[in-house]
């Protein structure tokens, strides 16, 4: 009767061993799948340029992964693991560009709108003036080379209130503006100013910057901020007037 009893829980012993060893080599497959997009790359203004070989980084987690695009501007990630991630642009010449919140949840991500992007703009500010008249202001600005009908050239307005204003510091900014003369003359009405949330009585401060047509501007997925990587820094001092 021992005999059987003993036989009986050595079974059972077995059993459970086996059990456990069949948990113990099975793991949970991770789900991969492939990212893929697309850029167009152009000149400062607005001229085709060579899509191949810019640096694609994948960012998020642990994962960093490096691929470039092919010549006409294509680039995939293989195998990588569903879940949020950044991407960030690079090539000599051009401002770094990222790109945020991009699901990936199935074998195959398509990014369906390419990225535009421009190289760094070469058009200095060499002059920035600005006169007041009953209703607003008036900015007139050089660029370097000058610009006219025939050579555009484009450039952005940064204002701030109470200090002075950069690309980095500033309460509001204009759209990529078209140069077609020399100078250039842009004119805003205090009501305009006002509706920005300028109040009476407050010192703004303005400043232009050379731009890019298409201007590789983005809000950093780290920190929230607004980037914009195509600024050309060879401009002039900031001009100021008193919000009446």
């Amino acid at each position: 009767m021992k005999t059987y009893i003993y036989q009986f829980y050595s079974f059972v012993f077995i059993l459970l061993l086996l059990s456990c060893s069949k948990e113990s080599n099975t793991t949970t497959e991770i789900e991969t799948g492939s990212i893929t997009g697309e850029v167009n790359l152009f000149s400062s203004r607005g001229g085709f340029a060579p899509d191949e070989n810019m640096q694609v980084t994948i960012e998020g987690s642990d994962l960093l992964l490096t691929v470039f695009t092919d010549s006409i501007g294509e680039y995939t990630f293989e195998d990588i693991p569903y879940g949020r991630y950044d991407l960030r642009f690079e090539k000599e010449g051009f401002g770094t560009f990222k790109r945020g919140d991009i699901i990936h949840q199935n074998e195959e991500t398509i990014i369906e709108l390419p990225e535009n992007l421009s190289r760094e703009s070469t058009t200095g500010i060499t002059q920035l003036t600005l006169s007041e008249t009953e209703t607003g202001i008036t900015i007139s600005l050089v660029t370097s080379p000058p610009a006219n009908s025939f050579s555009e050239r484009y450039a952005r307005l940064f204002f701030n209130i109470g200090s002075e204003t950069s690309s980095t510091i500033f309460g509001y900014f204009t759209p990529v503006l078209r140069v077609e003369s020399t100078p250039y003359v842009q004119s805003f009405t205090f009501e305009e100013f006002e509706s920005l949330g300028f109040i009476s009585g407050a010192p703004i401060f303005i400043k232009a910057y050379g731009e890019s047509l298409f201007s590789n501007e983005y809000i950093d997925p780290n920190n929230g901020d607004r980037i914009f990587p195509n600024i050309n820094p060879n401009t002039t001092s900031n001009v100021s007037f008193i919000m009446p």
